[in-house]
């Protein structure tokens, strides 16, 4: 009876061996799927840091030529009020009252 005993229990053994190894491997598994998740998610994250930087970069290109456009209106300005209010085609000696 020891010996049957002694089957029984190696044979339930067996089983929780074999119920045990199945679980390790369900588990590792789900560690390689969820390893494979979290490489995926920092790619992701790393191509929207990229995008960003390249956002970013472009938004400061963006307004250095905006503030050069700025500047070149600003002196466009300065060049058309110094040539609306001091023409300079227009000889000194000439005045109203010669071209009447």
């Amino acid at each position: 009876e020891a010996v049957e005993r002694l089957k029984r229990d190696k044979i339930e053994h067996d089983h929780q061996l074999a119920d045990a190894r199945a679980k390790c491997t369900k588990l590792k598994d789900k560690l390689h799927a969820e390893r494979e998740n979290i490489r995926e998610a920092q790619q992701t994250i790393d191509r929207m840091a990229s995008s960003s930087s390249s956002a970013t970069t472009d938004f400061t290109r963006l307004l250095s030529e905006k503030e050069e456009q700025q500047q070149l209106i600003i002196d466009l300005q300065e060049q058309l009020f110094d040539y609306v209010n001091f023409p300079k085609d227009v000889p000194p000696e000439t005045s109203e009252t010669e071209t009447q």
